[in-house]
């Protein structure tokens, strides 16, 4: 989030949406880039709503990561991660 943090659309304390009428687009391939990849895509959910509600939009993009762990491709999956969630 600290990327969000930098342009203005996140507080950095609070990690709150402060970016008003604002438009991201954040270009895909948040997993696969550590053991959290649950816990940074639902905070971006999150984000979403509080930038819809704010009168601005976070636009989350497909990247290749996401393509692979839909088509089963799980080798770039952090092995803990994967455990935690039964795979």
């Amino acid at each position: 989030l600290a990327a969000l943090a930098l342009c203005g659309a996140v507080d950095p304390e609070t990690g709150s949406w402060v970016g008003g009428a604002m438009t991201v687009v954040q270009t895909g391939d948040v997993l696969d880039r550590g053991n959290n990849s649950l816990g940074v895509l639902r905070a971006l959910w999150r984000l979403q709503a509080e930038a819809e509600a704010a009168g601005g939009e976070l636009v989350l993009l497909l990247g290749n990561h996401e393509l692979m762990n839909m088509q089963g491709k799980v080798h770039y999956v952090h092995k803990a991660e994967l455990a935690a969630e039964g795979g």
